[in-house]
């Protein structure tokens, strides 16, 4: 597998961070934003990006038990 060098693989890799940390969990296709890169949470680097933010998000929940 090749490194993301498009601004479409970067974009769908934090916005599959951002949905883990800040939401904890995928967007749903009906919440997706008008004029979205990403057509649905379902791309491999969305979903990269996804599992390595709810891993700083399961950090985040234990530290602060």
């Amino acid at each position: 597998m090749s490194e993301p060098t498009l601004e479409t693989d970067f974009a769908s890799f934090k916005d599959g961070v951002y949905d883990a940390i800040i939401h904890g969990r995928k967007a749903p296709v009906t919440e997706l934003r008008p004029g979205y890169i990403r057509s649905q949470p379902t791309g491999h680097y969305y979903n990269r990006g996804y599992d390595f933010g709810m891993t700083i998000y399961s950090d985040l929940m234990e530290e602060e038990e």
